[in-house]
């Protein structure tokens, strides 16, 4: 599916809004609601859209786990990258100290995800009412 017109969008978006808020795919952060990856996987796949990990690579150190992610977003009809996300995680952030590594790597996965879909899908989270940045 392509949007084409206003009224395409719209109604995506509120398809959007109510599969988001019925799961509870957001995060709020400061009075905000932040889509979860899987809100934005859901929107991706109702345009014929998903995510492919393309690059994972290891960046640890001595005193440090840390991953970086690469994640393309195809077009299922044609398989046409419509766009990338570029994502890092380490274990010397606050919230992920504790981590183990496969963690930080999975992290890392999710994040880049997220800002993949975002790069081409934030109107339409912000058309459905969200923030146009992943909660991750």
């Amino acid at each position: 599916m392509e949007l084409t017109k206003p009224s395409e969008a719209l109604q995506v978006a509120s398809t959007l809004q109510t599969f988001v808020n019925e799961r509870k795919l957001t995060a709020n952060i400061q009075g905000k609601n932040y889509p979860l990856v899987e809100a934005w996987q859901f929107a991706g796949s109702q345009l014929g859209l998903i995510p492919v990990i393309k690059w994972v690579k290891n960046l640890s150190t001595d005193t440090e786990i840390k991953y970086e992610a690469i994640v393309e977003v195809l077009r299922l009809s044609d398989n046409v990258c419509l766009s990338r996300g570029y994502a890092v995680c380490s274990n010397k952030e606050h919230s992920k100290k504790r981590f183990d590594e496969y963690a930080i790597a999975s992290m890392a996965q999710t994040r880049a995800v997220g800002k993949a879909y975002r790069n081409i899908l934030a109107w339409l989270m912000k058309a459905a009412g969200f923030e146009a940045t992943p909660a991750e």
